[in-house]
């Protein structure tokens, strides 16, 4: 390798460590992320060590984490069929959780805010609590799909050029 493959290398690797993070933290395109840097350095390198066949599997991986995350959501919110409230309860309740720096809290204010704002909305409190739990479990089950996908999206790269 080159002194300048190895720039790109680093990049490409940061960027995906990146993305790696912004899988669990919200506002940052995880999957997105390590997607591009395996493009940003097969598209640098001029594809010499990722062909194109590997890109387009890649992609598809990418893609089938990404449409995961959007069925988590349109299915958790048919499903739960949340309210305004509850919606900005889960919102504000993720913030004030993300404060912390601790990804447990995220998810704890998460779910208490989802409850609080259900119940301020006139629902039952244990359908509040009951309708938080489940949006937890979809969550936290897309959130695993997407690191597997993101950690075999890194090491087939690391295999592949390593």
């Amino acid at each position: 390798m080159t002194g300048l493959e190895i720039v790109i290398l680093v990049i490409a690797l940061a960027i995906m460590v990146v993305g790696l993070f912004g899988i669990v933290i919200p506002n940052l395109p995880g999957v997105i992320l390590i997607w591009t840097g395996v493009f940003f350095y097969a598209t640098l390198t001029k594809f010499e060590r990722l062909d194109q066949d590997y890109i387009l599997f890649i992609t598809a991986l990418c893609l089938f984490a990404i449409l995961i995350d959007y069925a988590e959501t349109i299915w958790g919110k048919k499903k739960i069929q949340h309210g305004l409230r509850g919606i900005v309860g889960a919102v504000l309740g993720g913030l004030i959780g993300s404060i912390s720096g601790q990804i447990s809290m995220m998810i704890v204010g998460t779910v208490l805010g989802a409850a609080f704002g259900l119940i301020l909305s006139g629902r039952d409190p244990a359908f509040s609590v009951e309708t938080s739990q489940y949006k937890v479990v979809l969550y936290v089950g897309s959130t695993i799909i997407k690191i597997a996908v993101g950690v075999t999206v890194i090491e087939s790269f690391l295999v592949r050029i390593l």
